[in-house]
This record gives C-alpha cells, structure tokens and sequence, in this order.
C-alpha cells in the first residue's frame, strides 16, 4: 500500500476523535521570503503523487533576480535532483554581465535536466563554457533570448544548431562592422528567430546572400545607405519558415528618397499622380506571404503600413485601402496638427449637439465630441475597420478648452478573409 493510501486509512480511523474538537484547515505551503527558492511543507512530502504533480506545477517556470538567487538556486539544484528536473524554463534578470556570473549558470545547466528554454532580460555576454554547457545539455533544443556578443572561436563548436535565439540585433553602422556575427552563425548553426538589421545596406554581403537558419521574422531599419533588393527571391526562397518583414524608415527620408521602392511603388506613382506626395510620407511597412514554398514576390502582401499624412488624409486612406486590402495594422502620424483636416470652425462643434449637451463645453467633452467625428470620418474611408482604442494622453484641469485634453485614438483593421481583431493601431492626437 501507498504511503498516500495509507494516509487516507489513518484519516477515516480518526474521524470519530476529530468531531470532538474544532475541524482544523489542512496547513498550506508557506512562502518564505528570506530565501527565494525555499518552501516549507506542513504537508508531508512522503507522497510520489504529490511530488508528481505539485513540485512539476510549482517550479515549471523558476524566475531568478541577480547573482545572489542564481547561487541559491545551485545549492537547491545540488541538494534536491527532483527539484531540479521540474525546471522547464529558467527566467534569470538583473545580471551584471560578468564572466564569474556564466561560469555559475554553465555549472547549474547541467543539473537541469529538462530545461527546454533560459530567458534572460537582459542579453546574454556569451562565454565558450556556457556555450559548451549549452552543446552537452540533453535537451533537443534550448530557447535563449539574445546575445551582446559571441565568443571568439566560436566555430570550433559548430553543431550548436540546438540553440534557438529569439531575437538577434545586428549593426550595418559604417565605421562599426557586426559581419563577424555572420561568420559565426553560418559556422555554429544557431537558430534565429527574429533578426533586427540596422542599416543593411552597409553590411558586406549583399541582401540576397544573407542567411538565417530558422529565420521567421525580419525587421530591416533603413537610414541613408541604399539596399539592393534584386536578389529578394532568392533570400526569401532561402528562408522557408520566413514569414514576416518589417521596413522601418529610422532617418525619416530614406522612402522618400528612393525611387525603386519595392511593394510601395504602386502606392507611390498613385499619389504623385493625385499630387499627393509632398503630403504623405511612408515612415514603415511589413510584408507577410501566403505560403513559404514560393519565393514569387505576388506571394508577399503588405499587411501593415506606417504613414505621416499632412493634408488630404481622406484621398490617402482610400487610396492605401484600394492597393493594399490585406492591411491589418494602419499607423497613422498626423503632420502638423490632425490627419483629418478639421480646419478653422472645427466641424464637430455642431450648433444643434453643443447647444443639446447641458453643460460647459470642457475639455473631455469637446475632445469626445472630435473624436465621434474623427471616428465615423475614417471609418467610412476605410471600412475594414473594426474597433477603436481611446488613449488618454494629457489633461490640464476642468475648466480649460478643449485643446488643452490631449487624446490617442487606436483604430483596429481586420483581415476580411479571417474575420480577426487586430489590436493596435492607427493613431491620431485630437486636441
């Protein structure tokens, strides 16, 4: 018999002694505070199905803040191997970055047996040991946030394809050269998830050549130098699990400035027909495809577009709605003062609504009254528009005029074909 079955006997044998007292609550874990990584039982742990299914559920995910917890948690890691085989994921911040500090997470690894993903805020000063640490682990794969740097020699441990990196920064700065990063990553094998480039048009390689194994999104931040998008088939037929690419415009005119534009081209001769152009500026933009097995350029829709509209916001959304239907997130920036040109008398001031609403036009309530106004507006323009988020950015007092409440609105655009929400976005400053 179990120890629990037999626990189970005592309980029924005494019931009879326990109706003459008061009936007592089972005692609970106690946390203690003083030691992060140590729990006192009342309960007796004699129990294999509660070892089971308690300690899985309570240390699945163990959260380590600084150096300190890191060392208890070796000397539960040495004092308890049931302890330490319930850690599937390993959440450690507040790291200084020292190497002293790896050292004490390689020796830990070793004792996770089961750990599948290491999550550190901050990113990782990797070493050779931890990386060694890493390679002889048993786990299939371990998830790793990111890296400041790679070790040097780091080709010599070339099956590290078990390590998946979630997200990976690279400098194409001029006079600031990240290609070692290349050199290693096509050596050791890892997996990227996500990839931000600063400045690609400065790395050595062309963009055609570049490779990720693993690659499932890709944020491309331009700035003065030029990229040359010839070979985007053969990268996108390179990356199979690719999914998403996001163009961002960091120097604030590097769309502008370029006349073959890929995806926006059509977007761009539009307005230069309406006269449009100097009023609109594309600040970013992603590409999502339908399917991974084709690298045809008809396969990318653009499901996202970052705009600066001054005037004529109006003509724009229609036009931005017409040629790109598969948006699902529409940012709009208003330059100067609104997207939708409200003009000197400020048409929601209606006559028949103020003089119907009792009481002194204060800020909230004027703000209110602009964005109805501003809402029906753009949702008439763009009618894929499913929701509106209200942001409330800035309130000076009850008795200043409506300028002085500053307000955020988010519209949400969902695909037609999937019927989705989309939280986030479009944004418009109403004060």
């Amino acid at each position: 018999m179990t120890d629990f079955g037999r626990a189970l006997i005592t309980s029924a044998a005494g019931a009879d002694r326990s109706r003459a007292t008061s009936l007592q609550p089972p005692a609970m874990p106690t946390y203690n505070h003083e030691n992060f990584f140590t729990l006192s039982f009342d309960i007796s742990l004699a129990s294999h199905q509660f070892q089971r299914i308690c300690l899985q559920l309570l240390f699945n995910h163990v959260k380590v803040r600084r150096v300190g917890e890191l060392r208890k948690l070796q000397g539960q890691c040495l004092l308890n191997d049931t302890f330490a085989a319930c850690i599937r994921t390993l959440d450690i911040t507040d790291m200084f970055g020292f190497e002293a500090d790896y050292e004490l997470l390689s020796q830990i690894l070793p004792h996770l047996c089961n750990l599948l993903c290491l999550l550190m805020l901050d990113q990782i000063h990797a070493t050779s040991k931890l990386f060694q640490a890493i390679q002889c682990h048993p786990s299939a794969t371990i998830a790793i946030s990111s890296f400041w740097n790679l070790p040097q020699g780091l080709s010599d441990h070339s099956d590290l394809w078990k390590i998946i990196v979630r997200a990976l920064h690279i400098y194409g700065n001029e006079g600031y050269s990240s290609n070692y990063y290349f050199d290693q990553l096509r050596d050791c094998g890892m997996q990227i998830k996500w990839v931000a480039i600063d400045q690609p048009g400065f790395l050595k390689e062309p963009f055609g050549m570049i490779r990720f194994s693993g690659l499932v999104e890709l944020q491309l931040r331009m700035k003065s130098s030029p990229v040359d998008f010839a070979s985007f088939n053969e990268f996108s037929c390179a990356h199979p699990h690719l999914q998403k690419i996001c163009f961002a415009d960091f120097d604030h005119s590097y769309f502008r400035e370029q006349s073959n534009l890929m995806f926006m081209e059509p977007f761009l001769d539009v307005l230069a027909r309406d006269g449009l152009a100097a009023a609109t500026r594309i600040r970013g933009f992603a590409v999502t495809r339908n399917t991974s097995i084709s690298n045809a350029l008809s396969h990318w829709n653009v499901t996202s577009l970052f705009l600066t509209i001054a005037e004529s916001s109006e003509q724009v959304l229609q036009l931005a709605s017409l040629l790109y239907p598969e948006i699902s997130i529409l940012t709009i920036v208003h330059a100067p003062c609104t997207v939708i040109e409200f003009g000197i008398d400020e048409p929601w001031q209606d006559p028949s609504i103020v003089e119907a609403y009792e009481g002194p036009m204060i800020g909230p309530v004027a703000t209110e009254f602009a964005m109805n106004w501003c809402i029906s507006r753009i949702a008439t323009v763009v009618p894929s528009i499913e929701a509106f988020y209200i942001k409330e950015e800035g309130y000076d007092g009850p008795n200043l005029t409506g300028r002085s409440h500053r307000a955020t609105l988010f519209l949400s655009i969902s695909l037609h074909s999937q019927g989705i929400q989309v939280g986030v976005q479009a944004q418009d400053r109403l004060q």
